[in-house]
């Protein structure tokens, strides 16, 4: 269980809820930067170590990130853990964890860590022509089905899925520009229709 405020969180943006992530908790921003918003379970499934010891990740603070639970295999009791999703560590001082209920991963860092502005960041991709007049897509009712992320040695990448029995996607292959991709779309929010363009970074 966590210490969230409830009186703060709000349903309506809630990755979870709003079934926004993959099967293993993810999805990719503005970015292009796939990230976690709740216990990465396919990551997990391939780590060798995989238990409940094991470190899935590290906060910018330097603080490390275990699962649901203890790293000894005990269950994490009602207020164990903080507003940060984390508690006290005998080894590092502190520790943070994922839960099944909201904040779900860490919601705020405890320890020092470098100017916000300094911090590595992903940059959203620039984009011209329709690129800029796109609506925010908004999560289709009741989610998506067969939902497929390939990766060829030709460098393109394709997300493929399916709503209501029609065919949707997203496929971009790097293009001839420096730091540049060649994209073509075909999304709900956009009611079907198929865009093409080049986005940079």
């Amino acid at each position: 269980m966590s210490a969230t405020d409830l009186s703060e969180h709000q349903a309506q943006n809630d990755t979870v809820l709003t079934q926004q992530l993959n099967i293993c908790g993810g999805h990719a921003g503005r970015g292009d930067d796939y990230h976690y918003h709740t216990t990465p379970t396919c990551m997990i499934a391939q780590m060798p170590n995989a238990g409940p010891d094991a470190i899935i990740g590290w906060a910018f603070d330097g603080f490390p990130l275990y699962g649901d639970v203890n790293p000894d295999g005990t269950t994490i009791t009602d207020g164990d853990l903080d507003l940060c999703n984390g508690q006290p560590d005998d080894v590092f001082g502190y520790r943070y964890h994922t839960s099944e209920g909201p904040p779900y991963i860490i919601q705020c860092l405890m320890g020092e860590t470098a100017a916000p502005r300094d911090l590595p960041r992903v940059p959203p991709l620039e984009a011209s022509g329709w690129f800029n007049t796109m609506e925010p897509g908004v999560p289709p009712r009741g989610g998506v089905q067969n939902l497929v992320f390939t990766h060829t040695p030709s460098g393109l990448r394709s997300m493929t899925y399916s709503f209501d029995g029609d065919d949707f996607y997203m496929n971009y292959t790097p293009s001839e520009t420096a730091n540049c991709y060649d994209f073509e779309t075909r999304r709900i929010t956009d009611g079907g229709d198929t865009y093409t363009g080049e986005l940079c970074r």
